[in-house]
């Protein structure tokens, strides 16, 4: 039973960690093999480090917020909200990522840190959030927040899968691998959708969605 849980524990909120950076990579081969690399990499490393730190401060307590799914479904609405008022709150720069500095790195990384302590915020959303608070321009907040997802669900899926590799038999192993592949098949169609939307139209479209969602599953989960 304990690691029926942990299996299944992993796949949901794991998996997608790793398709995650299969995901990244083939989108943004040129960029993560390409001459700015000497830039890039120690501004993805600086990025990651506030996610490694709450993630390690912060992982017990996440766990028993996941047990609360009401909080994640007030989140989903709150954040939805965020994301149609996003770019007034933050308005779009001209800075692209070859021009962010260290201290922006950061600003964008403690940003992300809100789907890390806050169930129901998604990544990209606050990624993209600290990158326009970094005024970079929409397409560049976009990007190097997926690029960030390199750094930062490697770590945590690594860890994860160490922390629970003991309690993991070789059927879920390989439930998990099925559903990796499955999971950036679809997200690698979603994603390239994502990017071309946001750059012509913005973020309202997914902010109603997120209230939808979030609306819908409260009303579900108290009724």
């Amino acid at each position: 039973m304990v690691g029926h849980e942990v299996g299944r524990k992993f796949h949901i909120y794991y998996c997608h960690s790793i398709w995650s950076d299969f995901k990244c990579s083939s989108l943004y081969w040129k960029r993560i093999t390409g001459p700015g690399i000497k830039h890039l990499y120690p501004i993805l490393f600086v990025g990651f480090l506030p996610a490694a730190v709450f993630g390690l401060l912060f992982d017990d307590l996440l766990d028993q917020l996941l047990q609360a799914p009401w909080i994640a479904g007030i989140n989903l609405v709150v954040f939805g909200i965020v994301l149609i008022y996003i770019e007034k709150i933050f308005p779009e720069g001209e800075k692209e990522i070859d021009d962010l500095s260290f201290q922006d790195s950061v600003k964008i990384g403690l940003f992300q840190c809100l789907a890390i302590i806050l169930p129901g915020v998604s990544r990209s959303a606050s990624g993209i959030a600290g990158g326009l608070y970094s005024k970079l321009s929409r397409k560049a907040a976009t990007e190097f927040t997926f690029l960030l997802a390199l750094p930062t669900l490697s770590a945590a899926a690594g860890y994860k899968l160490l922390k629970d590799i003991d309690n993991l038999n070789s059927q879920q192993l390989i439930e998990i691998g099925w559903g990796c592949l499955f999971s950036f098949i679809t997200a690698f169609v979603a994603v390239k959708f994502f990017v071309g939307y946001v750059q012509k139209f913005g973020f309202k479209l997914f902010g109603y969605y997120r209230i939808l969602i979030g609306t819908v599953f409260l009303i579900w989960y108290y009724s």
